[in-house]
């Protein structure tokens, strides 16, 4: 049978200074992934000092690695390029379910089911000084984003399946669908 296409949620373009890509990345996948994890989670308060900013995580030092890779690997792709301000990137979290499927003649294997996405569009602003008023503007843009997100998590729930075993989260895959980097390299110059 043919699986429906899963719940695809988008939160508005965040506009962030380059100093700040980072933090606001880190808190913003953070608050998807503590909100959306089902288990018995040890939760960590995370402080983004410069934007006066307190987000909820899951204390779970897997997670941490994998959400600091992800960025990290993303720095470094976007750096790599010529600079284009005028694209953003999307960074897509995409949430699984491992379902068995009969196999023909006896075993079973498992099939990864893609059961819900989210689409975070980012553009990068060019790099200045920063005033303490772009310092709240940025707050209060992410205050905006993660409220988004808080209200979507908050009305849809109906689609979650189930969580198998003595797992804290479904398993999920961070992304960024290929586009131009090439406004990275401006931080260079």
């Amino acid at each position: 049978h043919k699986m429906s296409t899963p719940p695809q949620f988008e939160i508005g373009e965040l506009f962030v200074q380059p100093n700040l890509f980072k933090d606001i990345l880190r808190c913003l996948l953070h608050t998807i992934i503590f909100n959306r994890a089902l288990g018995i989670v040890q939760p960590k308060e995370e402080i983004i000092e410069s934007l006066d900013f307190v987000y909820v995580r899951v204390e779970d030092a897997t997670i941490d690695t994998d959400i600091d890779q992800k960025i990290n690997s993303f720095h470094q792709n976007v750096t790599k390029k010529d600079a284009n301000l005028t694209q953003p990137f999307t960074i897509v979290i995409s949430f699984f379910d491992q379902r068995n499927q009969k196999a023909w003649p006896v075993f079973l294997s498992e099939k990864k089911v893609c059961w819900e996405r989210w689409s975070i569009p980012i553009s990068i602003s060019p790099p200045k000084a920063l005033t303490p008023e772009d310092y709240m503007k940025m707050s209060e843009d992410l205050t905006n984003r993660v409220t988004a997100i808080l209200n979507i998590i908050n009305q849809n729930k109906n689609h979650i399946p189930p969580l198998n075993s003595k797992e804290i989260s479904f398993p999920y895959e961070i992304t960024i669908p290929t586009q131009s980097w090439s406004f990275w390299s401006i931080l260079k110059s």
